[in-house]
Formats: structure tokens, C-alpha cells, sequence
């Protein structure tokens, strides 16, 4: 299929459907089928609202088929839940065309969210259930029920070890093996490029890829890399790169004891880059994962995300404390912040009412506890919780807020332009514009496992990235 610049299908490129094909679909005769009647007056004005959103909608408008089949998209499922809000006037979730993708379903939805009105409970489905998502087959998909977040962080305490040993005395000398999740992402490819250039600092990177074996995982790494021009097949021949195969949903990420026990041995350091940010949007057959195309999907609830986002990093967390001790780098977001607390937050100290330059290293994100919106966020929040508490624990490690990932300086590919700077437990980055608020520190070893930016590099330091590094001071995290 034809992608566009993001990744994405690029539906005007396609080609015209076969005229042998068109004239056989036109000379089929018209059936009445449950799909197609006349629907109730709720039903008809959904229809009217799809016919206007979806582009190249079919006539009739069918009840029982998915939003997603019928070619919307994330994006268009936001929009389609605020047009059922403004022209139904009810307070429709944003994960409900998830929950219900088909008209039918929709419009008893809405029924029932306008039977609130009339002193009736609201008896919605499972908002984690996600019938009829595409991809997934009804009898296979699994009933969750909803977490709400701030209590799961407290539920999940006790998945975390009591204490969490110190790293090896040769850490900060040897040569580093990284275990990376999330490389087949946008900014994972970047992560992957500027840890393997690193010659002396990395021995090897070993990527955790979602595929059905090495080969597929391979290719697909691979693919991704060199279409944003940061691909090196020396990294397969030189043995610096090795690919496995896994799930981040999965126990133990999908992988064997014994690969598990392997990773555990050789890995110095844990990256954990890999988030369920996005769904998969199958196009041809629905069981085939070389038909799966990602579609971000911000409105997914929390229960969606938990076991990809949340429950991964807890085995993130173990795996960086078996076998031997390691540091722990997880990839966060600002999602996990994004509250009117930290907005307000921002004011003050933008406005010169505080001493400190970014969100206070002693900020314990309870700002954050019960605010935040989207799941994904949520998930972040968790995440970065329990990573706090771990690191009280013992656990070293650094979280990274990635805040906007924009086109790079060269070759208009992802990198980092900027975080938001925290501390507690784990160290956090302020990467201003101006890249100003970053200590550099040449002499210190530098922690291979940090994001580079060219862009501020070459804006700040000309071209002297080979000499210029972003170095990580050596904190002892149980202080915090």
C-alpha cells in the first residue's frame, strides 16, 4: 500500500479500482438485509452524520458495519464523537465509536445517555470491551472492566521488589549492551541510530520487535529505519544489532525463559522506548500482521493501554533487576502532566513566582493523580509513579518527557526538540529550544542510553556534534 510522509496510507494515491471489478460490484442485485433498512429516527441521523465524515461513504448506509471498514480513522472518530455530541446533545465518551463502531450501536448509545434526562441509569457497555474494533475477532476479545488509575498505581505497589541491589562496579567503564523496546517507532529509529554510533560507549543494542519471527521482525525494523534515512546494514553484518522477536502486552514481553534469562545476563541497561500509542488498523486480511498499519489512537481508555504501557514497564523493571542489576531509561511523555495543575504551574514560573526553571525535581505528579484525560496520559502517569517509588527502592535509572517530535535538521526525520525537566527518583531533561538548560560535561562518561538531538547540537555547537555530547551526571537515585 502507497504510505504518506507519517506513515500513513495514502488513500489519493491509491489506484482506481479495476473497471471489470467496478462493473461486476454494480451489476450485483440489491438485497434488503438488516443492514441496509430503514433504521429509527436516532439511527437516520447517524447515518446522515457518517455520510457527511466518511470520505467516498457507501449508499445505503449500512447499521452493522464498522466505522473503520467503512474508511474512518482516528482522527475522524474524534470528530465524529463531537458532531454526536452537538447534534444529540449528550456527553458521549470519546472512546465510544471504540466501544460501539457501528451505527446501531451508536445510536442505542445515545438512547441510552439521553434516558439520563428521564431520571433512567446510564447502562453502557464495557468501554474496554472495544466490540467490533477492527482487526479483532468478537468471540476473542476479552471483557475488562475500568480501572481507574490513581488506584491501580496504589494496587500495583506491591508488584515492585523491596529493594533493588546497586549496578555492577564496571558500569561506568565497560562498554555497554542496551535492550531496547519501541525502535520500529518514529523516534525509536532515532534512539536506535544514536546509540549504534556511539562506537566506544555501546558493545550492542538488542531490539525487541512485534513480528512472528526474526526474519519479519528484521525486515520491519529495517524498513522503518531507512525510510527515515537512518538505516546501517553494517549494524546486522558487525553482529552490533540483534533483533527478537516479542510483545510488550505479553508476560516476560512475549519472550522464552531462556531467551528472558539470556537478555537478562547480557544487557547492561534497559530502554524502554515501546508504548501502545496506537492501534492497528488492518487493511486486507485481519489476521495477517503484514496488513496491520498503526493509526495513533488517543481516545483508547486506560484499560486498553494498561497491559502494553503499565504492565510492561513493571516487566521492564524486572527484567533490569534479574540476573544482574541494570539502569532503567524509560521514554515518557508530557501527557503524563497534562492538567491544569501543571498549566497553572507553568504560568508561575514563567512568570518569575518561582526559583525553579522547569517542573521541580521534587514534584511528586500528584498534580496529576486524577485529572488527566486521555488514557495514554494515564498510563505515563502510572508508569512514572511507580518508577519514582522503585527508585527509592534502589532502582537507577532516568526517566525522558519527550514533548514535541518534529522533522530533523538534515533530514527532516524525527528527533527530540524538547522535554519537560523533573526529578524524583529518576533523572528528568529540561531540552529547551535554546538548548541552554542541559549541562554538558566533557570528560563524563556519557550514558549511552540518552536521546541526541542534532538539531540543538548543530544549532548550539555548530558542527562539533563528535565533540559536543549530552552527559548524564552520576546521581545516586536512592537520595531522592
Amino acid at each position: 500500500m502507497p504510505l504518506n510522509p507519517n506513515g500513513k496510507i495514502d488513500k489519493p494515491a491509491l489506484p482506481f479500482p479495476d473497471t471489470a471489478q467496478a462493473a461486476s460490484a454494480t451489476s450485483k442485485p440489491i438485497e434488503t438485509s438488516s443492514s441496509t433498512i430503514k433504521g429509527n429516527p436516532t439511527e437516520e441521523a447517524m447515518q446522515d452524520i457518517w455520510a457527511s465524515m466518511l470520505p467516498n461513504a457507501p449508499s445505503p448506509m449500512p447499521l452493522d458495519e464498522s466505522f473503520f471498514d467503512l474508511g474512518g480513522h482516528s482522527i475522524l472518530a474524534t470528530r465524529l464523537i463531537f458532531e454526536i455530541r452537538k447534534v444529540f446533545v449528550v456527553n458521549a465518551p470519546l472512546g465510544l465509536v471504540f466501544d460501539q463502531p457501528t451505527i446501531g450501536g451508536l445510536a442505542a448509545e445515545v438512547d441510552a445517555l439521553r434516558n439520563i434526562d428521564l431520571g433512567l441509569a446510564y447502562k453502557g457497555t464495557d468501554s474496554s470491551r472495544l466490540a467490533g474494533a477492527p482487526g479483532v475477532d468478537d468471540a476473542k476479545k476479552p471483557t475488562m472492566t475500568q480501572v481507574e488509575y490513581g488506584q491501580d498505581y496504589v494496587n500495583l505497589l506491591p508488584s515492585l521488589r523491596d529493594s533493588y541491589p546497586v549496578l555492577p562496579v564496571d558500569f561506568a567503564s565497560c562498554p555497554l549492551t542496551i535492550f531496547l523496546t519501541g525502535a520500529t517507532g518514529f523516534l525509536g529509529a532515532f534512539v536506535l541510530r544514536d546509540l549504534l554510533s556511539r562506537q566506544t560507549e555501546v558493545k550492542k543494542v538488542i531490539c525487541l520487535v512485534r513480528a512472528s519471527d526474526v526474519e519479519q521482525g528484521t525486515r520491519r525494523l529495517r524498513e522503518g529505519s531507512t525510510d527515515r534515512g537512518v538505516w546501517d546494514e553494517q549494524w546486522i553484518t558487525s553482529h552490533k544489532l540483534e533483533i527478537i522477536t516479542g510483545d510488550l502486552s505479553q508476560e516476560l514481553f512475549g519472550l522464552g525463559d531462556d531467551q528472558w534469562a539470556r537478555v537478562a545476563r547480557e544487557a547492561d541497561v534497559v530502554l524502554h522506548n515501546g508504548a501502545l500509542v496506537r492501534g492497528l488498523f488492518p487493511i486486507g486480511s485481519y489476521r495477517d500482521p503484514d496488513h496491520w498499519f498503526p493509526q495513533v489512537h488517543w481516545v483508547y481508555p486506560y484499560e486498553k493501554l494498561r497491559s502494553a504501557n503499565v504492565l510492561a514497564t513493571l516487566t521492564a523493571v524486572e527484567l533490569a533487576s534479574t540476573a544482574k542489576q541494570k539502569a532503567l531509561v524509560f521514554i515518557s511523555s508530557t501527557s503524563a502532566i497534562d492538567t491544569e495543575h501543571y498549566v497553572q504551574l507553568s504560568d508561575s514560573l514563567l512568570q518569575g513566582q518561582s526559583d525553579y526553571e522547569g517542573v521541580p525535581e521534587s514534584d511528586d505528579l500528584e498534580g496529576a493523580r486524577a485529572t488527566l484525560k486521555t488514557g495514554y496520559g494515564q498510563t505515563k502517569w502510572v508508569s512514572e509513579k511507580l518508577l519514582f517509588e522503585a527508585g527509592k527502592r534502589g532502582l537507577r535509572g532516568h526517566i525522558v518527557r519527550p514533548g514535541y517530535v518534529v522533522g530533523d535538521s538534515d533530514s527532516a526525520g524525527a528527533s527530540l526538540m524538547r522535554a519537560v525537566k523533573s526529578d524524583v527518583g529518576f533523572y528528568f531533561y529540561w531540552c529547551s529550544y535554546e538548548y541552554r538548560r542541559l549541562r554538558l560535561a566533557h570528560g563524563q562518561r556519557l550514558c549511552p542510553a540518552w536521546v541526541g538531538t542534532e538539531y540543538q547540537q548543530h544549532y548550539q555547537h555548530g558542527s562539533c556534534r563528535s565533540r559536543c555530547k549530552m552527559c548524564l551526571p552520576s546521581r545516586d537515585l536512592a537520595s531522592s
